[in-house]
């Protein structure tokens, strides 16, 4: 497959906008197209779990935004790892265009998280590490490879939470009401992990709580979304 086709073909799978054909580190025009794409989606990712978050707030979710918070921090530390790889390697990261977030309900957003976006990821990483092992760029593979077991270990801790929502009369008391991240890979946990960060192999002390107090990645004053205007035009996904 030539390098603008797997750019389309990535494009049309998972639609995020095409990435420059043009591939400065030779020998790794799909490691770097694969990478670009992440980066691309990381940077998605964050202004979406920014806008859930602001939606959990907003129907007095003090936990669950706190979750989602937590994945937009996630999210942008990930994007930082994945442009640093590209920069070792002589690419340039490419930021995609700003797009309008659409938020549901925050049973919605999370059942989307835990159930749907699970089956895609299932397939997707897999995918992109199968194309880009050939090439063996250590650090790129190792960047994908952890990205798959942070994605992973968010929709286990929705589904969890989505349950904890759903359960009879439990009003959110099965939810934890903090959460972790690792700022070495974006990990994210209800506590932080005994020995060392399952993820990445790192030291816990790499791990910050955010918790209901902190306005890491959310301000419902400062946001520049109109949420009830989003609800308004923007149609459930589930």
């Amino acid at each position: 497959m030539s390098k603008l086709s797997l750019a389309c073909f990535l494009t049309i799978l998972w639609g995020v906008s095409p990435v420059n054909a043009s591939y400065p580190a030779s020998g790794y025009s799909d490691t770097v197209a694969v990478l670009r794409l992440l980066h691309n989606e990381e940077i998605a990712a964050s202004r979406t779990y920014q806008a859930y978050a602001s939606q959990a707030i907003s129907e007095r979710h003090a936990s669950v935004e706190s979750f989602f918070a937590a994945l937009a921090w996630s999210a942008d530390i990930r994007a930082e790892n994945t442009a640093a790889v590209l920069k070792d390697m002589g690419a340039t990261p490419i930021a995609p265009p700003e797009t309008k977030v659409c938020t549901a309900s925050t049973r919605l957003n999370l059942k989307l998280m835990s159930r749907l976006e699970a089956l895609r990821m299932a397939k997707r990483y897999p995918m992109l590490i199968e194309r880009i092992t050939p090439e063996g760029h250590a650090a790129a593979i190792r960047n994908a490879t952890q990205a798959w077991k942070v994605d992973t270990g968010h929709r286990r801790l929705a589904a969890a939470i989505l349950t904890g929502m759903e359960s009879f009369l439990s009003i959110g008391g099965r939810i934890p009401k903090q959460f972790y991240v690792c700022r070495a890979c974006g990990a994210v946990d209800s506590s932080v992990p005994q020995l060392t960060c399952p993820v990445c192999g790192g030291p816990t002390s790499d791990y910050r709580i955010v918790d209901t107090n902190h306005r890491l990645h959310r301000s419902t004053e400062l946001n520049t979304h109109s949420y009830t205007e989003d609800k308004r035009l923007c149609k459930p996904n589930v």
